[in-house]
Protein backbone atom coordinates (compact mmCIF):
# COMPACT_ATOMS: atom_id res chain seq x y z
CA UNK A 1 0.00 0.00 0.00
CA UNK A 2 1.65 3.23 -1.36
CA UNK A 3 2.12 6.33 1.55
CA UNK A 4 1.06 3.68 4.87
CA UNK A 5 2.61 4.59 7.79
CA UNK A 6 2.47 1.31 9.79
CA UNK A 7 2.72 -2.02 8.31
CA UNK A 8 0.57 -4.48 10.61
CA UNK A 9 2.07 -8.02 10.08
CA UNK A 10 0.07 -11.02 11.37
CA UNK A 11 1.72 -14.37 11.27
CA UNK A 12 -1.33 -16.80 10.44
CA UNK A 13 -1.60 -20.64 11.61
CA UNK A 14 -4.49 -22.43 11.85
CA UNK A 15 -6.31 -20.49 13.65
CA UNK A 16 -9.42 -20.26 11.64
CA UNK A 17 -12.08 -19.49 14.48
CA UNK A 18 -10.15 -16.10 15.30
CA UNK A 19 -8.96 -14.88 11.98
CA UNK A 20 -11.63 -12.73 11.62
CA UNK A 21 -12.00 -10.91 14.71
CA UNK A 22 -8.29 -10.34 14.63
CA UNK A 23 -8.15 -8.76 11.52
CA UNK A 24 -11.71 -7.13 11.11
CA UNK A 25 -10.44 -5.21 14.50
CA UNK A 26 -7.52 -3.69 12.84
CA UNK A 27 -10.19 -3.03 9.72
CA UNK A 28 -12.05 -0.46 12.27
CA UNK A 29 -9.16 1.29 13.64
CA UNK A 30 -9.52 5.57 13.66
CA UNK A 31 -6.21 6.45 11.35
CA UNK A 32 -6.46 4.92 7.81
CA UNK A 33 -3.22 5.22 6.60
CA UNK A 34 -1.94 1.83 7.43
CA UNK A 35 -1.33 -1.73 5.71
CA UNK A 36 -2.14 -5.19 7.09
CA UNK A 37 -0.27 -7.83 6.28
CA UNK A 38 -1.25 -11.60 6.54
CA UNK A 39 1.71 -14.26 6.51
CA UNK A 40 -0.39 -17.36 6.23
CA UNK A 41 2.35 -19.99 7.83
CA UNK A 42 1.23 -23.14 5.69
CA UNK A 43 -1.80 -23.47 7.94
CA UNK A 44 -3.53 -26.43 7.05
CA UNK A 45 -7.29 -25.05 8.19
CA UNK A 46 -9.28 -22.52 6.27
CA UNK A 47 -7.19 -19.66 7.13
CA UNK A 48 -5.36 -19.50 3.46
CA UNK A 49 -8.78 -18.73 1.72
CA UNK A 50 -9.69 -16.72 4.60
CA UNK A 51 -6.81 -14.16 4.12
CA UNK A 52 -7.42 -14.07 0.34
CA UNK A 53 -10.55 -13.14 0.95
CA UNK A 54 -9.64 -9.79 3.03
CA UNK A 55 -6.75 -9.07 0.69
CA UNK A 56 -9.57 -9.26 -2.43
CA UNK A 57 -12.30 -7.13 -0.78
CA UNK A 58 -9.47 -4.38 0.76
CA UNK A 59 -7.14 -2.72 -1.06
CA UNK A 60 -4.64 -2.12 2.22
CA UNK A 61 -4.35 -6.20 2.94
CA UNK A 62 -1.57 -8.05 1.38
CA UNK A 63 -2.33 -11.92 1.85
CA UNK A 64 1.59 -13.75 1.88
CA UNK A 65 1.41 -17.35 1.92
CA UNK A 66 4.60 -19.47 2.69
CA UNK A 67 5.88 -22.89 3.83
CA UNK A 68 5.45 -23.39 7.76
CA UNK A 69 8.30 -21.90 9.45
CA UNK A 70 7.23 -21.05 13.01
CA UNK A 71 5.86 -17.52 14.07
CA UNK A 72 9.53 -16.03 14.13
CA UNK A 73 9.83 -17.06 10.72
CA UNK A 74 6.29 -15.52 9.86
CA UNK A 75 7.10 -12.52 11.32
CA UNK A 76 10.58 -11.91 10.14
CA UNK A 77 8.70 -12.93 6.21
CA UNK A 78 6.13 -10.30 7.39
CA UNK A 79 8.62 -7.86 7.54
CA UNK A 80 10.50 -8.42 4.69
CA UNK A 81 7.14 -7.81 2.83
CA UNK A 82 6.17 -3.91 4.82
CA UNK A 83 6.22 -0.73 3.04
CA UNK A 84 5.80 1.41 5.69
CA UNK A 85 8.90 2.26 7.80
CA UNK A 86 7.25 1.28 11.06
CA UNK A 87 5.99 -1.90 11.90
CA UNK A 88 3.19 -3.41 14.85
CA UNK A 89 2.84 -7.29 15.54
CA UNK A 90 -0.61 -8.67 16.07
CA UNK A 91 -0.87 -12.41 17.01
CA UNK A 92 -3.71 -14.07 14.89
CA UNK A 93 -5.84 -15.11 18.05
CA UNK A 94 -5.49 -11.46 19.36
CA UNK A 95 -7.61 -8.26 18.41
CA UNK A 96 -7.28 -4.81 19.11
CA UNK A 97 -9.47 -1.57 19.97
CA UNK A 98 -10.40 1.07 17.23
CA UNK A 99 -7.52 3.70 18.84
CA UNK A 100 -5.14 0.72 18.98
CA UNK A 101 -2.78 2.07 15.66
CA UNK A 102 -3.76 5.91 16.13
CA UNK A 103 -2.65 5.84 20.77
CA UNK A 104 0.56 3.96 19.11
CA UNK A 105 1.52 6.50 16.09
CA UNK A 106 0.47 9.59 18.68
CA UNK A 107 3.68 8.63 21.12
CA UNK A 108 5.72 8.05 18.19
CA UNK A 109 4.89 11.54 16.82
CA UNK A 110 4.89 13.10 20.49
CA UNK A 111 8.27 12.06 21.60
CA UNK A 112 10.19 11.03 18.53
CA UNK A 113 10.35 7.47 19.51
CA UNK A 114 12.09 4.44 17.37
CA UNK A 115 9.73 1.75 19.88
CA UNK A 116 6.66 2.79 21.32
CA UNK A 117 5.44 0.28 24.18
CA UNK A 118 1.31 0.34 25.81
CA UNK A 119 -0.28 -1.94 27.79
CA UNK A 120 -2.04 -5.37 27.36
CA UNK A 121 -5.46 -6.65 28.38
CA UNK A 122 -5.13 -10.85 29.20
CA UNK A 123 -8.64 -12.07 28.95
CA UNK A 124 -10.29 -15.63 28.11
CA UNK A 125 -12.20 -16.74 25.46
CA UNK A 126 -15.57 -15.80 27.21
CA UNK A 127 -14.21 -12.45 26.91
CA UNK A 128 -13.79 -12.07 30.71
CA UNK A 129 -10.56 -9.83 31.59
CA UNK A 130 -7.78 -11.47 33.83
CA UNK A 131 -5.94 -8.48 33.78
CA UNK A 132 -5.82 -5.21 32.44
CA UNK A 133 -1.80 -4.65 32.38
CA UNK A 134 -0.96 -0.75 31.81
CA UNK A 135 1.32 1.72 32.95
CA UNK A 136 0.87 3.95 35.74
CA UNK A 137 2.45 7.36 33.68
CA UNK A 138 3.86 8.36 30.63
CA UNK A 139 7.25 8.45 30.12
CA UNK A 140 10.43 8.30 27.22
CA UNK A 141 13.31 6.53 28.48
CA UNK A 142 16.45 4.84 26.60
CA UNK A 143 17.47 1.94 25.95
CA UNK A 144 19.53 1.30 29.10
CA UNK A 145 16.63 1.80 30.98
CA UNK A 146 14.11 0.23 29.05
CA UNK A 147 15.88 -3.27 29.04
CA UNK A 148 16.11 -2.70 32.99
CA UNK A 149 12.55 -2.31 33.23
CA UNK A 150 11.55 -5.15 31.11
CA UNK A 151 14.18 -7.29 33.27
CA UNK A 152 11.72 -6.40 35.97
CA UNK A 153 8.84 -7.30 34.26
CA UNK A 154 7.57 -3.74 34.88
CA UNK A 155 5.93 -0.97 31.88
CA UNK A 156 7.91 -2.82 29.09
CA UNK A 157 7.08 -6.07 28.62
CA UNK A 158 9.60 -8.53 26.41
CA UNK A 159 6.61 -9.60 24.43
CA UNK A 160 6.69 -8.51 20.70
CA UNK A 161 2.99 -7.52 20.80
CA UNK A 162 1.42 -4.19 21.83
CA UNK A 163 4.88 -2.24 20.70
CA UNK A 164 5.35 0.27 17.69
CA UNK A 165 8.91 -0.53 16.36
CA UNK A 166 10.99 1.20 13.38
CA UNK A 167 11.25 -1.57 10.84
CA UNK A 168 14.99 -1.29 10.11
CA UNK A 169 15.70 -2.55 13.61
CA UNK A 170 13.79 -5.67 13.17
CA UNK A 171 15.53 -6.30 9.56
CA UNK A 172 18.91 -5.68 11.76
CA UNK A 173 17.40 -8.43 14.11
CA UNK A 174 15.08 -10.87 13.01
CA UNK A 175 13.28 -12.86 15.45
CA UNK A 176 15.51 -16.63 15.66
CA UNK A 177 13.44 -19.33 14.16
CA UNK A 178 13.18 -22.16 15.18
CA UNK A 179 13.24 -21.30 18.85
CA UNK A 180 10.19 -21.14 21.22
CA UNK A 181 9.73 -17.76 23.64
CA UNK A 182 11.28 -16.20 20.52
CA UNK A 183 10.85 -12.76 22.41
CA UNK A 184 12.84 -12.95 24.83
CA UNK A 185 16.07 -13.52 22.62
CA UNK A 186 15.10 -10.30 20.81
CA UNK A 187 13.28 -7.69 22.12
CA UNK A 188 16.30 -6.65 24.73
CA UNK A 189 18.34 -6.35 21.25
CA UNK A 190 15.76 -3.89 20.05
CA UNK A 191 15.63 -1.73 22.94
CA UNK A 192 19.08 -1.79 22.87
CA UNK A 193 19.26 -0.18 19.29
CA UNK A 194 17.02 2.92 19.97
CA UNK A 195 18.33 6.11 21.52
CA UNK A 196 14.11 7.01 22.70
CA UNK A 197 11.45 4.13 24.09
CA UNK A 198 8.21 6.07 24.91
CA UNK A 199 5.77 4.07 27.28
CA UNK A 200 2.02 5.06 27.47
CA UNK A 201 -0.79 4.37 29.81
CA UNK A 202 -3.13 2.95 27.18
CA UNK A 203 -4.23 -0.61 27.04
CA UNK A 204 -5.90 -1.37 23.59
CA UNK A 205 -4.55 -4.97 22.93
CA UNK A 206 -6.12 -7.43 24.00
CA UNK A 207 -4.65 -10.97 24.70
CA UNK A 208 -6.37 -13.96 24.59
CA UNK A 209 -5.25 -16.59 26.49
CA UNK A 210 -6.74 -20.07 25.21
CA UNK A 211 -5.13 -24.12 25.88
CA UNK A 212 -3.57 -24.12 22.36
CA UNK A 213 -1.36 -21.29 22.56
CA UNK A 214 2.29 -22.07 22.76
CA UNK A 215 1.97 -20.59 26.22
CA UNK A 216 -0.23 -23.36 27.39
CA UNK A 217 0.90 -26.39 24.93
CA UNK A 218 2.01 -29.24 26.17
CA UNK A 219 5.71 -28.96 27.93
CA UNK A 220 8.35 -29.98 25.73
CA UNK A 221 12.04 -29.43 26.52
CA UNK A 222 11.88 -26.76 23.96
CA UNK A 223 10.28 -24.48 25.95
CA UNK A 224 13.66 -24.46 28.15
CA UNK A 225 14.51 -21.99 24.89
CA UNK A 226 13.13 -19.29 27.34
CA UNK A 227 15.90 -20.20 29.77
CA UNK A 228 18.74 -19.82 26.86
CA UNK A 229 17.17 -16.64 25.96
CA UNK A 230 17.35 -15.12 29.78
CA UNK A 231 21.09 -16.28 30.18
CA UNK A 232 21.71 -14.48 26.72
CA UNK A 233 20.33 -11.46 28.54
CA UNK A 234 22.67 -11.52 31.48
CA UNK A 235 25.58 -12.16 29.17
CA UNK A 236 24.66 -9.21 26.98
CA UNK A 237 24.33 -6.79 30.53
CA UNK A 238 27.22 -8.01 32.13
CA UNK A 239 29.12 -6.21 29.11
CA UNK A 240 26.98 -3.25 28.12
CA UNK A 241 25.23 -2.64 31.20
CA UNK A 242 26.92 -4.20 34.17
CA UNK A 243 25.02 -1.72 36.28
CA UNK A 244 22.36 -3.49 35.86
CA UNK A 245 23.10 -6.79 35.98
CA UNK A 246 21.26 -7.78 39.11
CA UNK A 247 17.69 -6.83 36.85
CA UNK A 248 18.91 -9.22 33.74
CA UNK A 249 19.07 -12.24 36.91
CA UNK A 250 15.78 -11.06 37.96
CA UNK A 251 14.21 -11.69 34.11
CA UNK A 252 16.37 -15.43 34.62
CA UNK A 253 13.95 -15.89 37.87
CA UNK A 254 10.73 -14.76 35.96
CA UNK A 255 11.51 -16.66 33.73
CA UNK A 256 12.64 -20.08 35.78
CA UNK A 257 9.65 -19.58 37.49
CA UNK A 258 6.93 -19.74 34.48
CA UNK A 259 9.46 -22.75 32.94
CA UNK A 260 9.10 -24.50 36.43
CA UNK A 261 4.96 -23.95 36.33
CA UNK A 262 5.08 -25.69 32.47
CA UNK A 263 7.15 -28.65 33.51
CA UNK A 264 5.56 -29.30 36.87
CA UNK A 265 3.54 -32.02 35.78
CA UNK A 266 6.02 -33.36 33.05
CA UNK A 267 8.65 -36.16 33.02
CA UNK A 268 11.39 -33.78 32.71
CA UNK A 269 10.30 -32.07 35.43
CA UNK A 270 13.60 -33.20 37.54
CA UNK A 271 15.70 -31.89 34.52
CA UNK A 272 14.04 -28.55 34.50
CA UNK A 273 14.77 -28.38 37.96
CA UNK A 274 18.41 -29.12 37.62
CA UNK A 275 18.94 -26.56 34.82
CA UNK A 276 17.20 -23.65 36.33
CA UNK A 277 19.13 -23.59 39.22
CA UNK A 278 22.54 -24.46 37.73
CA UNK A 279 21.69 -20.84 35.88
CA UNK A 280 22.07 -18.63 38.45
CA UNK A 281 25.64 -19.42 39.18
CA UNK A 282 25.60 -19.19 43.15
CA UNK A 283 23.59 -15.71 42.89
CA UNK A 284 20.22 -17.07 43.70
CA UNK A 285 20.02 -15.76 47.47
CA UNK A 286 21.67 -12.40 46.07
CA UNK A 287 18.64 -12.07 43.90
CA UNK A 288 15.92 -13.07 46.65
CA UNK A 289 17.08 -10.26 48.43
CA UNK A 290 16.13 -8.22 45.73
CA UNK A 291 13.40 -5.63 46.25
CA UNK A 292 12.60 -5.80 42.63
CA UNK A 293 11.47 -9.58 42.68
CA UNK A 294 7.88 -10.44 43.54
CA UNK A 295 7.83 -11.75 46.86
CA UNK A 296 5.64 -14.93 45.35
CA UNK A 297 8.26 -15.67 43.03
CA UNK A 298 10.92 -15.34 45.79
CA UNK A 299 9.15 -17.67 48.10
CA UNK A 300 8.05 -20.60 45.22
CA UNK A 301 11.45 -20.81 43.94
CA UNK A 302 12.90 -21.15 47.71
CA UNK A 303 10.47 -23.76 48.12
CA UNK A 304 11.78 -25.37 44.61
CA UNK A 305 15.01 -25.13 45.62
CA UNK A 306 15.14 -27.29 48.98
CA UNK A 307 11.92 -29.29 47.85
CA UNK A 308 11.12 -30.14 44.64
CA UNK A 309 7.73 -32.04 46.12
CA UNK A 310 6.94 -29.26 48.43
CA UNK A 311 6.81 -27.00 45.34
CA UNK A 312 4.63 -29.29 43.29
CA UNK A 313 2.30 -29.53 46.15
CA UNK A 314 1.98 -25.86 46.42
CA UNK A 315 1.44 -25.15 42.81
CA UNK A 316 -1.12 -28.13 42.13
CA UNK A 317 -2.85 -26.32 45.43
CA UNK A 318 -2.98 -23.08 44.16
CA UNK A 319 -4.35 -24.60 40.75
CA UNK A 320 -7.28 -26.52 42.47
CA UNK A 321 -8.06 -23.25 44.27
CA UNK A 322 -7.88 -20.91 41.09
CA UNK A 323 -9.90 -22.83 39.19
Amino acid sequence: MKDAIISVVIPVYNVQQYLKKCVDSILEQTIQNYEIILVDDGSSDECPRICDEYAEANDNVMSLHKKNGGLSDARNFGVQHATADYIVFIDSDDYVDSEYLESLWNLHLKYGADIVVQGVKREQENGDILNDIRNSSECLVNSQKAIELMCYGRNVAVFAYAKLYLKEYLLKTPYPVGKLHEDVFTTYKLLDQCKKIAIGTESHYHYLVRKGSILNSKFSLRHMDSLDGANEIIDFVKKQYPEIENAAYIRLAIESNALLHRAIQSEQYPIVRNKVFCSFNGKLFQVMKSRELPAGIKLQLIVCKFSAGAYKKIYMSLKRVRG
